[in-house]
């Protein structure tokens, strides 16, 4: 008679305790829930083991917590943290496909109900759809996983949407990049281009500029073109990306390195899809001349770092505003150049490289000669620049001496240069050189090469 009264009593408390679960911070159930999901439902459940009903409430709960929560104070900040908060548990699933199936069944619907209520905040419903576009169906280690597939088609529908808003349409798109990229049929790569296609050829106004949520587009398709490598049946795309890289009057050169590594990345490229007016190694030299103006621009961009953003703006400094940087602004303006400069020299060798670029195939055998040397150099510059300027965090010494000086301090004062006698300028100097040696090889005009020539007077020069 004890026992029963006694599982009664516990059978009434859990009963009363589970409905507050939703009130409550459920930041520490996370192992909890993976647990039962790896027990109840995928590779570790044992035959015969019933699902705890208790458990199954807990996991529930503890979903709808994780994004509930985006409707709270602060959200702007927070987010980003919380979605990847709920992004970690589908990576401890890993290749769990039974638990994996689990968790989008119970954090699908409620992500579909938020991006669907138009009451909701818009940078909710965003990063609703964002969280979306992120979830698979399949992971697998040391491969690319398959993207879930219902999120596809709810992507999709969001762009078909005639009054689907700007920022709504960006997420979207951003999900539908990852899932060209990702383990999916060919054909369906190659659907996916089309819908690209609506918003990468856009062409920008004679006049002014884009609005930025267009612009955001423009880029974000580029990029889905690139990751899909679809040319088209008959390489329709080709010419409107070759018109993008070559008509600088119109497209800045983030979209236009965009276009050219989409070309690149195209699996079918023949000859004829270039255009009888346009020969394989004209194309090549097209893009080279491109990479060179990337590189040239990154040269002559300097850095700020606000608020833990890194933001890049035009400014040519001069040799007195270089002398008087700190050391921890100086480590930081090399980090930045050095990371950029590698960035754009992948790029690019990667759509000129003579092992896998398809524009390098086309070439005859005296044109590959120099285009292995424009390769080459590319592969240079990345090299050499990766290495260079390294920085190492300060010990700790380091720090609380500079906490004394400067309370204030942002986190690129946790930096110091390995170096300490390189500076921006002498880096700026040294990739000048480079870059002289890749414009000999194009045959290009130095005119605007050249740092001395670029910078302003310090009278005139901008302050930040």
């Amino acid at each position: 008679m004890k026992k029963i009264l006694f599982s009664v009593v516990v059978l009434g408390i859990l009963g009363s305790f589970v409905p507050a679960w939703g009130q409550r911070d459920l930041s520490g159930q996370r192992t909890r829930v993976v647990e039962f999901l790896t027990q109840a439902y995928g590779s570790q459940a044992k035959a015969g083991t019933k699902v705890d009903p208790e458990e199954e409430k807990v996991a529930k709960a503890y979903f709808d917590w994780q994004i509930t929560r985006w409707t709270q104070d602060d959200k702007d900040i927070e987010i980003p943290y919380y979605r990847d908060e709920l992004l970690k548990i589908y990576r401890q699933l890993g290749e769990d496909d039974k638990s994996l199936a689990l968790a989008n069944g119970q954090v699908v619907p409620i992500l579909k109900k938020y991006i669907n209520s138009p009451e909701q905040e818009m940078i909710v419903r965003y990063n609703a759809v964002i969280l979306l576009g992120d979830l698979n169906e399949k992971q697998v280690s040391g491969g690319k996983p398959v993207p879930l597939a219902d999120a596809r088609k709810t992507l999709d529908t969001l762009l078909k949407g005639k009054d689907t808003e700007p920022a709504i349409r960006v997420a979207a798109l951003r999900g539908l990049v990852r899932h060209a990229g990702a383990n999916i049929p060919d054909a369906e790569k190659e659907r996916l281009a089309g819908v690209f296609d609506t918003y990468a050829f856009v062409k920008p106004p004679e006049t002014g500029v884009d609005p930025p949520e267009v612009i955001w587009m423009r880029d974000l398709a580029l990029q889905g073109l690139a990751a899909a490598g679809a040319s088209g049946a008959k390489g329709e795309r080709v010419e409107k990306l070759l018109t993008i890289v070559s008509t600088q009057d119109l497209y800045d050169l983030d979209t236009r390195t965009r276009a050219a590594q989409a070309l690149g990345r195209m699996t079918k490229l023949t000859p004829a899809m270039l255009g009888k007016a346009r020969k394989p190694m004209q194309v090549y030299e097209m893009v080279a001349q491109l990479a060179a103006e990337a590189l040239t621009a990154e040269n002559h961009r300097k850095y700020r770092l606000r608020s833990g953003v890194m933001e890049g703006f035009e400014s040519r400094a001069t040799a007195r505003y270089a002398e008087t940087m700190s050391p921890e602004e100086n480590a930081m303006q090399i980090r930045s150049l050095r990371q950029r400069t590698k960035a754009v020299a992948v790029v690019f060798y990667d759509v000129l490289n003579p092992t896998r670029s398809q524009l390098f195939a086309m070439l005859s055998t005296s044109e590959k000669t120099k285009a292995q040397k424009i390769a080459r150099k590319l592969r240079d510059i990345r090299d050499k620049f990766d290495k260079v300027g390294e920085t190492k965090e300060k010990t700790q010494k380091e720090k609380d001496r500079e906490r004394e000086r400067n309370p204030e301090g942002d986190m690129m004062e946790r930096y110091t240069p390995t170096d300490q006698e390189l500076s921006f300028e002498k880096l700026q100097m040294d990739m000048e050189k480079e870059l002289g040696l890749l414009y000999d090889l194009l045959q290009m005009d130095k005119s605007g090469l050249e740092l001395k020539k670029r910078r302003p007077t310090s009278s005139s020069m901008r302050r930040f």
